[in-house]
C-alpha cells in the first residue's frame, strides 16, 4: 500500500515503463497512447493519495485507470481500437493480466541473480518444459546433476523471495 509522496514517486518510476509496455505488448494499443494514458492513470492515483484515500493494489488501481484511458485516447483520436466483446473481456482480465505480466518480470529478475548453472537448469526445466533426462543431455551432465541444480535453484529463489519481501515489509 502506498502512503506517501516518496512511495508515489518510487511507485511511478519503477512500473511506468512496465505498464506501458503491458499496454503496447499485450494490448496492441499505440506506444505514445499508452504512455499518455499511463502520465493520466499516476495523475490520478497521486490525486486520490491526496485526498486521503487509501489504494490497496496501485499497480491494479493504475493498470485499470490506464487501460480505460488508452481506449478513449484511441477513440478520440480515431485511433483503431478492439471490438466491444473484447473490451468487455479485457475490462474484466486487466488487473490480473498485468499483475501477471509484474509478477513474470520480477521472476525474470529473481533467476538472472542465479549461478549460471542453475539458471541454465531452471530455464530448460521450467520455461522451455523439458525432462530431467533432456534437460542432462543438452547441459552434457548427469541426470543427478540436473536434480540437484533445479533443488539449489528453487531453494534459492525462495531465499530471493522471502529477502525481497522482508525488505517490503520494513519498507512499509
Amino acid at each position: 500500500m502506498i502512503q506517501d509522496d516518496q512511495e508515489v514517486e518510487a511507485f511511478i518510476s519503477g512500473y511506468g515503463i512496465r505498464l506501458t509496455t503491458f499496454l503496447v505488448q499485450h494490448r496492441g494499443i499505440p506506444e505514445h497512447i499508452a504512455e499518455e494514458a499511463v502520465s493520466t492513470a499516476f495523475v490520478i492515483l497521486h490525486r486520490h493519495l491526496q485526498s486521503g484515500r487509501r489504494v490497496e493494489h496501485p499497480a491494479s488501481f493504475t493498470g485499470t485507470i490506464a487501460f480505460h484511458e488508452a481506449l478513449r485516447l484511441c477513440q478520440k483520436q480515431g485511433k483503431e481500437q478492439p471490438n466491444s466483446d473484447y473490451v468487455q473481456s479485457m475490462d474484466h482480465s486487466v488487473d490480473s493480466a498485468f499483475e501477471t505480466f509484474l509478477l513474470r518480470e520480477e521472476l525474470t529478475q529473481l533467476v538472472k541473480r542465479l549461478p549460471p548453472r542453475q539458471r541454465e537448469v531452471i530455464i530448460l526445466r521450467y520455461l522451455l518444459d523439458l525432462s530431467v533426462k533432456e534437460t542432462a543431455r543438452r547441459l552434457n551432465c548427469a541426470t543427478g546433476a540436473v536434480e540437484d541444480n533445479t533443488r539449489l535453484a528453487l531453494k534459492n529463489l525462495r531465499g530471493y523471495m522471502r529477502k525481497d519481501s522482508v525488505r517490503e515489509g520494513e519498507a512499509q
